[in-house]
């Protein structure tokens, strides 16, 4: 089973962003566009590749494959059970590191992430220096556990 970052376990001593994160190629899947512009600025700022977007997770499904990420943001505003689908679905076909950011804050639904393969939940508001600190720690934890 993959590690799993809480939002309340960021860990702010971490190495700078850019020591793991500067190149590597990202998909955001998100419903609403000045949340997703805030994203997009957050990571180039971060040094990642941005390779695509997505406005729900049927069409982050159908880019997948095709822009072979090493992350995915999953941040869609229906339910966590149907994000949870979305990331189960996602990893079935690509091995990658997924973090959900939701405006959800309960703890089952943190575990039913860590229970479906998810490197880290985040719950929103969070600034773009704690997403690329958690980014950070996600993926770092990921390729640890995926040499």
């Amino acid at each position: 089973m993959l590690p799993f970052i809480s939002y309340m376990t960021l860990n702010p001593s971490s190495q700078p962003a850019e020591s793991c994160l500067k190149g590597k190629r990202i998909i955001i899947i998100e419903e609403d566009a000045v949340t997703e512009w805030q994203l997009e600025k957050a990571l180039q700022r971060a040094g990642l590749d941005i390779v695509a977007t997505a406005q729900n997770g049927h069409q982050g499904l159908d880019i997948i494959n095709e822009c072979q990420p090493d992350l995915v943001i999953l941040d869609v505003r229906q339910s966590v059970s149907e994000s949870l689908e979305i990331a189960r679905r996602i990893l079935a076909r690509w091995r990658v590191c997924i973090v959900l950011l939701s405006d959800y804050h309960n703890q089952a639904d943190k575990e039913r992430a860590r229970q479906s393969g998810l490197c880290a939940y985040l719950a929103k508001p969070l600034t773009g220096h704690a997403l690329v600190s958690a980014l950070e720690q996600a993926y770092t934890e990921f390729q640890q556990a995926n040499p």
